[in-house]
């Protein structure tokens, strides 16, 4: 099994910014995401949130997701959720937040 490369990041488009998430997110990267989130939320737009390819994420990248999630709900825009990765989808079970970030880029 081939792990992939712990990444984040951000391709801004015309009506939206991207932001991906690979590898194995921790609890470091949580405070990059964090950094990255206050900077997107600037940009008053919707973001789409891609994390197909992450193998594992820490309790705290989904805080920092759940917050943003709020903070752009109470400006009227979205935070979009792709569908993530096997594994990411039993943390999210287990934590009982696959219905919260739950796939969302078809709507």
């Amino acid at each position: 099994m081939s792990v992939l490369q712990t990444q984040i990041s951000v391709a801004a488009e015309p009506e939206k910014c991207v932001v991906r998430l690979n590898g194995v997110l921790g609890a470091s990267q949580a405070e990059e995401l964090r950094q990255l989130a206050l900077e997107l939320r600037q940009k008053q737009q919707t973001i789409e949130l891609e994390w197909a390819e992450a193998e594992q994420v820490h309790a705290a990248v989904l805080q920092v997701l759940l917050a943003l999630r709020a903070e752009l709900s109470a400006a009227g825009l979205a935070l979009r959720v792709g569908s993530p990765s096997a594994n990411v989808s039993q943390y999210l079970q287990l934590a009982g937040l696959n219905e919260v970030l739950a796939s969302e880029t078809g709507k």
